[in-house]
Order: structure tokens, then C-alpha cells, then sequence
């Protein structure tokens, strides 16, 4: 007779393990060390992460058990999640004429791309007339970014759907103006703030009108994502933005259905997978309770999320990660639920895009929907303890951060005062600290350097931005747009200009005293610091003594010696090794791998100037070499 499962698999043999008993566990293992300092990581939208999360936390959160497309938002905008109609692949295409753009837009919409962004100045019908060539915009939906003011936009496409015979109430997508974005990339506004508002409420009941498929207001927070913000900033400073637009427009008379059903938002999502998840599930939950508040139709007019993978990190230095970076934060855009998707070209920071770069870019997206069969989900994150207690965390810090702006005056007022540009900025320095202590990694930047690849031409169009924001006729302080590994990039640059002026690369010679075991582990750190600034590493077989070390460094014509070895023998190599080197020439800077507290001033006294250990600042100290 066989035996029933239960009888051959008694599960009462493993008691289920409590957080409590876990925790008492992993405290002992600690030996002492703190387990909030060791295991509760702090992040920069101040939320502490727990190493582990359980039922318990998520079971007082509301909208839980909400379902798709209805009440909260939390769980998507569609009933049927991306199964019954998948995310848009809204590709940006950079092109430099409307002939370009047309070239580029037939080829790619063949390939895969499902939706027209139409990232172009345009002045005419003749220029719609060329972009258009050949293509149905009645198929497909169309986004174009006006700027400040959509109006003009909006009497623009329309005289050319009737010019063609085309139907404009069918089509749709958006033909957005964000006037605050604007005012804080360029300082100011062309106009007065009454006449970008009358002009918004006028492309409202014009499109209203002309064309019900289009969207005229965006909010673009990518802007804020790519001038360092961290989630809650990004989040509040987009929403606040959309309470002043819809404020506006109320004293001007319209109504709240008529005004929400016009929003479209852009966020940019970065590589912290699971925060960009729950940012854009958080969105949802923020614009779902200001509508409430407003007293608008929560079913009809769900939130319109745009995700733009961020250009904050993407590098010039070994520029193929970008691929791999682009799609973790395409998978975050797909998993929190976005509507359209635009994947960033990994060589997009440092070149004109090509063919190439845009079909790999595209491709993440098709692959994470055909192959990965992502479009086959609904809310793919929901239910992770872990994602769901974040959600709410985001969503909770970012409604405080809303009532604190509202409570300035709302977000025009703040941003004239300076405050999201500080706030952001703030954030941005604790990330560019990071990045230089490296604390936070950027492959191929700050750390794990490609010491053979050719380092493309610089991006002239960031530092026309950068020296424009000094203007001292600005109405608003500016944002400042960059890419995080900048500051690692000039280091490499400024190596670069010293080979050319040289015909040499910069040196370090290491100096590894004594058995393999007692120098290795330093002396493969410090090979790894000093190749992210573009220096050649002399790395050479361990020396027994210090007058053997001293004489191969000078003969190496390295201006930079690197002692490795133990804290325990350095205080008999040091004075030795240092001696030697600085009587022959005493402006070769002498460095220590590592950090004995007890020896630093001693080893000072003995001519060392600088000290590289995990934590050290490694940016300042390149930059300072250099």
C-alpha cells in the first residue's frame, strides 16, 4: 500500500521560524555590531530598508485588496494589466532635419516601435508635411513636447490633419506644454505667468474641441530625475506642479473632469530597481487622492505615466553597461506599470545616435515583452512585502512633501524661492560624494575602469548647458541636468590631455613589500583606484627590500609610489622606502595602502602625503594627483 504524502512528509519536523527568532539569530552572529547599522540600509529618500520583510508589514496598508483598473490606482490603470493592451515603445528620435526624423521614424516603426515622439522643432505645415511622409499618424499614438505653450502646437497639427483629409478626433496621444519644467531649464519665461496659464486653458477647450484624443498638459519630472533627485522629490515635485496647473485652471473656469483627463506625466526611472517600481505604484496612489480631493471622476481620468530610463547614469566610460543598466530600469518601468516606455541608446550621452544604438535600445523593450512575456502581466510586483511597504513609504513621504510646498505657496512660489532647486541639489552633492568615496559604484567609472578602451570625444552640448546656468539675469534659479559619472569622466579626460602633452600616461608605481599574501590584497585595490583615473599601473614581483623598492620607483619615472604591504612591517619599510625616493626627487608623492590609525602621524612624519583605503576619497585624491 503507498504510503499518503503527509505521512511520509511530516512538515511539523520544521517549526516555522519567527521574524523574532530570525532576528535574535542574525544579532548573534553580529557578535555585537549593531543590526540597524549593519543591515538597515538608510536611502536617500530617507527610508530606512529592513534586510527582510514579513506579512506583518504590509498588513494595516490600505488598498491591498484593490483590484486592477479600479478604486486606488495601486494595481494599474487597466483592468486586464499590459495582457490585453502592452506599454507603448515611445522612442525618442533625435534628428537633425524632418527628412532625418522620417528616414528614421519608417525604419524603426517597421522594427518594433509602437508609438511616434516626436522630439523635433517644428515651424510648419511643410515640416509635418515631411515627417509624416509616408506614415499614418491616424495608426499610431503621437507625443510631442511643446514647451511652454501648446496652443500654437495644437492650430499647427490640426490645419494639417484637415489639410490631409485626416480625422484629428481619432487621433491621440498628447501635444503637451509643461511651463515649469521650462522656466526651470532655462531660468525664465518668455511671457508673463497669466499668459502661459490663459494660453493653457485656451489649448484645453481647443482640443477639447478639435482634437479629444490629445493630451495638452505634462508634467515632466524627468528633469528632476536627471538633476539628481532622489524618488519622494521627484514624485512631489511632479504633483505639486499638477496642483498649480489644476488650480489655474479652475479659477479660470474649467472643469475638474475636463482638466485631469488632460495630464500626461514623465518620470525618469534610475537603477535602484525596486524604488523606481514602487515610485511610479506610489504615482498612482498621489494622483488618484489629489482627484479625490478635487472631486474628479477617479475611474475615467487614471494617471497617463510616460518612464524615460535615466540619463543620470549613464557613462562615457565603457558605454556598453548603459545597455545593461537601460534594461533594469526598463524592467522597473514595466513592473511599476507604466503606459509608454522610452529606452535611452547607450552612446546617447557622447555621440549622435545610429541605427545600432537605437535598435539595441529598442530591443530591451520588445525583449522584456515577447521573450521575458512581461505583457503577459498584471501588476507583476504586487503582493512582494518588500514592494508593497515601499509603495506606501513613497507614497506617505511624498504626500508630506506636497502639503510642505502647498503650504509655501504652492510650487511656483517654491521653485522662485529656490526650494526644489536646493532640495534636489542637496541630494545630488550625496550622491556625487558617494560616487567619489565609492561608497555608491558606477561600473567602468568610479570603479573596475576599462583601461583599454579609447575615450570618445566630449559631449560639447553639456558644457554649453553648464556655463550657460551661470547667468546672472536668471528670473529662477536653474536646474542642473548632469550625468553622475561626469566627475570621474574629467578625470579621465584630464589623464588623457597629459598623455598627449607627454606621450605618456600618468604612472603609479606600486611598491609591494614581502610575501604575496601580505601585499596582494592592497596592492590589487590600489591598482583598481588608480585605473579609474587613467593612470598606468606599474604593478611589479614583490621586493625584500626597501632600497631594491626605492630604486626600480625612480627608475620607473613614476611621479606617484604606492607602499603595499601590512600595517605590521610599515613601520620599518616607510621611513626607509620614503627617504630614498624623496632625496632623489621630493615631488614624487609617497602613498600608503591602507589606514593604521595608530601610525598615521608617525608616517606623515616619515613623508608619506596621502593614504587609499575603502571610504577614502578617491575622486578629490585623483583629481588632486593629476
Amino acid at each position: 500500500m503507498k504510503m499518503k504524502l503527509e505521512e511520509k512528509f511530516n512538515l511539523d519536523e520544521f517549526p516555522i521560524p519567527t521574524y523574532n527568532k530570525w532576528k535574535e539569530k542574525v544579532i548573534e552572529e553580529l557578535k555585537g555590531v549593531s543590526f540597524e547599522k549593519k543591515l538597515v540600509t538608510k536611502t536617500y529618500e530617507g527610508i530606512d530598508l529592513n534586510p527582510i520583510y514579513v506579512k506583518n508589514d504590509i498588513a494595516d496598508l490600505p488598498n491591498l485588496n484593490d483590484m486592477p483598473g479600479f478604486s486606488s490606482g495601486l494595481r494599474g490603470s487597466s483592468v486586464s494589466g499590459f495582457a490585453h493592451n502592452s506599454w507603448e515603445i515611445c522612442q525618442e528620435i533625435k534628428a537633425s532635419s524632418a527628412k532625418e526624423f522620417n528616414l528614421i521614424l519608417k525604419r524603426d516603426l517597421k522594427a518594433g516601435q509602437t508609438a511616434i515622439n516626436l522630439s523635433l522643432d517644428i515651424t510648419s505645415i511643410n515640416d509635418l508635411e515631411i515627417v509624416f511622409k509616408d506614415v499614418n499618424p491616424m495608426s499610431l499614438p503621437i507625443y510631442f513636447s511643446a514647451g511652454f505653450s501648446s496652443f500654437p502646437s495644437l492650430t499647427l497639427f490640426k490645419t494639417f490633419f484637415k489639410k490631409n483629409g485626416l480625422d484629428s478626433k481619432i487621433i491621440i496621444g498628447s501635444i503637451e506644454a509643461d511651463p515649469y519644467e521650462y522656466l526651470l531649464l532655462n531660468g525664465n519665461l518668455p511671457v508673463s505667468v497669466d499668459a502661459v496659464f490663459d494660453d493653457m486653458k485656451n489649448a484645453i477647450e481647443y482640443a477639447e474641441k478639435e482634437l479629444p484624443g490629445i493630451r495638452t498638459i505634462g508634467v515632466n519630472a524627468f528633469s528632476y530625475n536627471s538633476s539628481g533627485a532622489n524618488a519622494v522629490q521627484e514624485l512631489a515635485c511632479a504633483f505639486s506642479t499638477a496642483i498649480d496647473y489644476i488650480e489655474e485652471m479652475l479659477k479660470r473656469g474649467l472643469n475638474i473632469n475636463t482638466i485631469a483627463k488632460n495630464f500626461r506625466f514623465t518620470f525618469g526611472v534610475g537603477s535602484f530597481f525596486f524604488m523606481e517600481i514602487s515610485k511610479l505604484r506610489a504615482s498612482r496612489l498621489i494622483w488618484n487622492n489629489i482627484l479625490k480631493t478635487f472631486g474628479a471622476d477617479l475611474i475615467k481620468h487614471k494617471i497617463k505615466i510616460h518612464a524615460k530610463t535615466a540619463q543620470f547614469n549613464q557613462t562615457i566610460c565603457d558605454p556598453y553597461v548603459n545597455m545593461l543598466r537601460t534594461t533594469t530600469e526598463a524592467f522597473s518601468a514595466v513592473a511599476g506599470g507604466a503606459d509608454s516606455i522610452q529606452t535611452n541608446p547607450f552612446d546617447e550621452s557622447y555621440s549622435e545616435t545610429d541605427e545600432f544604438s537605437r535598435r539595441i535600445a529598442r530591443n530591451v523593450q520588445i525583449i522584456l515583452g515577447e521573450e521575458s512575456h512581461l505583457s503577459e502581466l498584471i501588476d507583476p510586483a504586487g503582493g512582494s512585502y518588500y514592494v508593497e511597504s515601499l509603495t506606501n513609504e513613497l507614497a506617505k513621504a511624498a504626500w508630506k512633501e506636497i502639503q510642505k510646498i502647498s503650504g509655501m505657496g504652492g510650487m511656483l512660489t517654491a521653485i522662485i524661492n529656490g526650494y526644489p532647486q536646493n532640495e534636489i541639489a542637496s541630494i545630488a552633492n550625496q550622491k556625487k560624494n558617494d560616487l567619489a568615496t565609492r561608497k555608491r559604484v558606477i561600473v567602468g567609472s568610479n570603479m573596475y575602469a576599462n583601461t583599454k578602451e579609447t575615450l570618445p570625444k566630449r559631449d560639447d552640448r553639456n558644457q554649453k548647458q553648464t556655463i550657460a546656468a551661470g547667468s546672472e539675469e536668471l528670473l529662477v534659479q536653474k536646474l542642473q541636468p548632469h550625468r553622475a559619472s561626469e566627475i570621474f569622466e574629467e578625470l579621465r579626460f584630464l589623464s588623457a590631455s597629459i598623455q598627449k602633452k607627454t606621450g605618456d600616461k600618468p604612472k603609479v608605481f606600486l611598491a609591494n613589500m614581502g610575501p604575496l599574501k601580505q601585499f596582494k590584497a592592497r596592492a590589487d585595490f590600489s591598482r583598481g583606484l588608480f585605473e579609474v583615473g587613467g593612470f598606468e599601473v606599474i604593478y611589479p614581483n614583490s621586493f625584500q627590500t626597501a632600497t631594491q623598492a626605492a630604486a626600480e620607483a625612480i627608475k620607473s619615472n613614476s611621479k606617484v609610489v604606492v607602499i603595499c604591504s601590512s600595517d605590521k612591517t610599515y613601520p620599518d619599510i616607510v621611513p626607509l622606502l620614503a627617504d630614498k625616493i624623496k632625496k632623489v626627487d621630493s615631488s614624487i608623492k609617497i602613498i600608503l595602502a591602507g589606514y593604521p590609525k595608530d601610525q598615521v602621524e608617525m608616517h606623515k612624519q616619515n613623508g608619506v602625503d596621502h593614504f587609499i583605503y575603502l571610504g577614502c576619497n578617491v575622486y578629490d585624491l585623483l583629481k588632486e594627483l593629476l
